[in-house]
Order: structure tokens, then sequence, then C-alpha cells
């Protein structure tokens, strides 16, 4: 970070490519007395999901910090520590300005894998135990700050896997009550470097706020494609009307590499209004995969700027190996593309839903499949909905009972057909075909149940068509957990422990009637950041005639003629 400039972190978890450097005048805040107390613990993650993943050692553990005060604080007369005292302790570096969060972990590439930022400070020596344990603030020799977890310090009960401590309040610095279990929203497993502590209020009553900078919906991934070239969107918040720049620069390429045209994006801000620009690398040589920054800037007319530097990764073209192929050539590579995937515990599904379900317009609500309603995150079956028939459940769209029953089999668990759906309509459906019901049983939220099959909603066919095509390619019993080979066919009253499920041509004309939303291609999105792999037909709604047209040629003719 340049002397003098502070580097405001923005909620944005997505990060981009750049080419040309970006270098930016001072900022700085001055010193007020404080007015609140100095530097306190704000957030840890103990226990980390990468823990059970392949990377194994890169676990990304960290300690987060925050400045409520209205000074800046040399962190040099601080340290941290657990239950081996000084032993381990690790002593704190560099400044805080205030209402600013920094993060402190044992293990950069594992925050950068679990969170695509940079940690303000690494190869912290404190251990931080799964199974009770602490973290003490030292400002000098003095203790100012405690969080504890899992009953290692009385009456603190916390237990947080796989996810993070959040401080939600200050009312002291050794208070359970103050801390809660980070629950999801937009940001998994925690969210280091932002946080909703009050902010400073100062006695300079002349004193303006300052210039604060978000930066969202930004693809954590940008395909390039066959030219070397690729597109993107994002979207710049400011809390004072400023000019926005955002730069491609050089630092990762060679320099001989960059004598294109700079890629550059401007655009004016008005104060709290989302500006949504665009930045283009159309030109010059092929650009290449790997991870790059991505810098965006923020001046006002009285000189005042801020800067967002952040990480993404730049991709080929994901489908690259699936390109030219048709029929039962394309239905195995695109089985090749998209079996690497990262699993999670059913357990962990639940906080999954939360993120990738989530509603965009209202952020503590998560949208229920067949319904299509907005029900709060909470409100589910075992929480806050106990047994509501309205609180949601975890649906499989294909059911376990067609192939993989056990939560140890990756399809069990894997998102792309997981969804969330309110518990009357899941136990109703159970694990019948879907079709066309003239007859229903019984009929919720416009969902028909019939004997022999069930009918979603008009807006969720699509949906679940192209969802049943993903399992079906996905799962070709080459799967490491032993999940057979599941198969889409065109009946229904499929038997119910076979692999089989229907009806394929129904849903090949529901994929047709229904084209893909840009509610699904958010979910694509998100699941593709948490799980690490993709729906094809979401993104290439082609490649469902071109694997099973020829099987449907007859039934859709008929089907079109009646």
């Amino acid at each position: 970070m340049k002397e003098g400039v502070i580097f405001r972190n923005a909620k944005i978890r997505h990060y981009i490519l750049c080419f040309i450097f970006l270098t930016l005048p001072g900022y700085s805040f001055s010193s007020v007395p404080t007015t609140s107390p100095e530097v306190v613990l704000s957030e840890v993650l103990y226990h980390s999901p990468l823990s059970s993943l392949p990377a194994g050692g890169e676990r990304g553990e960290f300690i987060e910090i925050y400045n409520p005060s209205c000074s800046v604080i040399d962190l040099a007369e601080y340290r941290i520590q657990d239950n081996n005292g000084n032993k381990d302790a690790y002593i704190l570096s560099g400044e805080i300005a205030p209402g600013q969060y920094k993060t402190i972990t044992n293990d950069r590439n594992g925050f950068v894998k679990l969170f695509d930022r940079f940690p303000d400070m690494d190869n912290m020596s404190v251990k931080l135990g799964n199974s009770g344990d602490f973290v003490a603030l030292y400002h000098n020799n003095k203790s100012v700050d405690l969080v504890s977890w899992e009953k290692a310090k009385p009456g603190w009960d916390l237990t947080a896997k796989n996810t993070s401590l959040i401080r939600k309040s200050i009312t002291g610095s050794t208070i359970p009550t103050d801390w809660v279990v980070y629950s999801g929203g937009n940001i998994a497993y925690g969210t280091p470097g932002t946080g909703n502590l009050p902010r400073p209020h100062c006695d300079d009553a002349t004193e303006e706020e300052d210039l604060h900078l978000e930066v969202s919906n930004v693809n954590k991934t940008i395909w390039i494609n066959s030219e070397g070239k690729f597109s993107f969107n994002f979207t710049v918040t400011t809390s004072k009307e400023a000019v926005i720049s955002a730069k491609i620069h050089c630092e990762n390429i060679n320099p001989e590499e960059c004598s294109g045209p700079s890629v550059v994006a401007s655009a004016l801000s008005q104060p709290n209004v989302p500006t949504v620009m665009n930045l283009d690398y159309p030109h010059g040589i092929k650009a290449k995969p790997g991870k790059y920054k991505f810098s965006i800037v923020a001046r006002t007319r009285s000189g005042e700027e801020i800067q967002e530097e952040q990480l993404i990764t730049l991709s080929e073209d994901y489908y690259s190996d699936a390109k030219g192929k048709t029929g039962t050539e394309l239905h195995e590579a695109l089985n090749s593309i998209i079996t690497n995937q990262v699993v999670f515990s059913y357990k962990a599904v639940w906080d999954q839903l939360k993120y990738i379900d989530e509603d965009t317009d209202n952020t503590s609500n998560i949208i229920v499949q067949y319904a299509g309603e907005s029900v709060p995150k909470p409100y589910r079956i075992g929480g806050e909905g106990k047994n509501d028939p309205y609180a949601w459940n975890r649906e499989h769209t294909w059911p376990k009972s067609h192939g993989f029953k056990k939560e140890s089999m990756t399809a069990y668990t894997d998102l792309h057909h997981l969804r969330p759906s309110y518990r009357i309509i899941n136990e109703r459906r159970g694990n019948l075909d879907f079709d066309t019901v003239s007859s229903p049983v019984i009929t919720l939220k416009n969902n028909k149940v019939g004997k022999q099959a069930f009918e979603p909603a008009d807006d969720a066919k699509g949906a679940v068509a192209r969802m049943m095509m993903y399992m079906d390619v996905r799962y070709d019993g080459n799967d490491v957990s032993n999940v057979p080979n599941l198969m889409l066919v065109d009946q229904t009253e499929t038997a119910k422990d076979s692999p089989l499920m229907g009806k394929l041509c129904t849903l090949l004309q529901w994929h047709n009637d229904y084209p893909v939303s840009a509610r699904e291609r958010e979910r694509n999105n998100r699941i593709y950041e948490r799980q690490g792999n993709r729906n094809p037909f979401i993104d290439h709604p082609e490649f469902a005639q071109s694997i099973y047209g020829d099987r449907c040629l007859d039934v859709l003719k008929r089907r079109t003629a009646g």
C-alpha cells in the first residue's frame, strides 16, 4: 500500500486482471482525540472450512481488529496471544486508522483462497484451537480485549465451525453477548476487512465523513474468448460525488506484451447511487490465464481519493474442450469438464443455500424453489421455522433415493440440484418423476402433484429441467464416491431404487419453453464460487438439443403438431 493512502475494503470479494499500473496522490487521516476505546478484536475464524478440503494445510484462519477511536493508532504497541501466553505471542505492525478493520492470518495462501483478498498481516504465530481456545489483545503489557469459544473461558459457549465469530457491539472487553456466529450472507465463512461496528464520532464537528467506495457485481472468474479478449461489468457506489477510474495494468505480464492501448473505464458517480461500469480488453496481445489485480479509484472535486485493489482469476473458456462436439461426444466432454468439485457436508448445505439462493432484492431472505417466494433465511426446518409446513427445507431435485442414499456420495450434497423448498411441497413431491399432470391429486402454489408425476409451476420448469440435465451429465458412473450412472429416461414411474429419472422429453420441452433467467445465471455463478463447477445447460442452452434432441425428436414433433 502506498504511503499515506488508505485502502478501503468494499463488499466485493471478486477480483479482476490489471495491466496498467495505477498510482495515487496521498490521502491520510488526521489524528484527533480518542472518544471511545482503542483497538478491539472484531472477528476470528478458528475452524476453517479448508481443513476438510484437499488443500489440507492451507487453512487461512484469521483474527481481525477494529479501531473505534478517532485517532490513528500505532499497532507496534499491541500484541495478540492465546492460552500459550507469551510463547506464541504475535506483535502487530503498522497503523490502523479510525473506523478501519485489519486482518492477521497464519496462512496467507489459505486466506486468499477463502476470501479472494490479501490479509493485512500474516505469518501469525498464534495457533487457534478448534476445540476450545481464546485470543487476548494486549496494549503494551495490559490486557484490553478477549474473545473465547467452546468453553475455554467461563461463560463463552460460542461454537463456530467452518465460519467465523463476529463482534456485533462494543459494550465491554470480555462480554460474550457482544459476539455472534456469522450466519452467511453475501460472503462465505466470514467478512474479514469489513464489519458493522459503529463508526467513531469525533469531536471535530467540521470534519466531513470520509469518502467510501463499494464495488459489487463482479464475477470472480472472467472468461477469455478464443481471440484472447474479454469484457465485464461491475457496479461502483460512492458516498460522495466522485470521478471513477478503473484500469488494467501490466504488473503480472511481461512489459514487452503491454504495447496495446490502455484499457480504461471511467464514470461520474452520484452519492449512494450505484453506477454500472464496463471494462473491455478487445485489443493487442492475447490475455493470459492467471490471477491478476484490478484497481478502481474514486476522486472527489476537492481532491479526496480512495482506491480498491483486488484479485480475480482470468481463465480460458471453461467449455473449450467441448467445442465442436455433439451428441454422445459432447455429453462425455461436459462430464469431464464438470466432474471436479468441492464437496460439502450435508449440514453445511444449509448455509450454502442461504448464499446461492439469496434474494438479491432482500439479502436477509432466500427464494424457495417451486413457489418462487422470498422467505427469511432463519425460517427453516429445525430453525426458526421449526416444523411449519411452510418453513424451508433442503430439496433434492434429483431424489436421493434414485441413486445416492448415502451422505458420503457426491451427488447427495451437489449444490446444482439442491434447492430450498417449502417443507410441504418437498414432502408432497417426494421422489416423483417430472411430467405434465392433467389430473392433480393436489395443487400447491401452482405446482401439481399427480399419482405418477410432479409438475412444477411454470416459473420453475426451465430451471428444474436444466438441473436434471446437469445431474444426467455430471454423474456417468465415474464419480469418485461411487454414485452410479444417473440417467434421464422418457418415462414416469421409474423404480424407487434405480438411478433413473423422467420424463426426459417433457424436461427438454420445458427447457425450450422457459429460457434461462437472470436468477439462474446468478445462482450458477455463485455455485461456481463455492463448489468449483458449472451447469453447462445454463451457460449454453443449445447443448440440450445436441445431447437429447435425437432421442426426443418424434415426441416433440407430436406435441408441436397437437
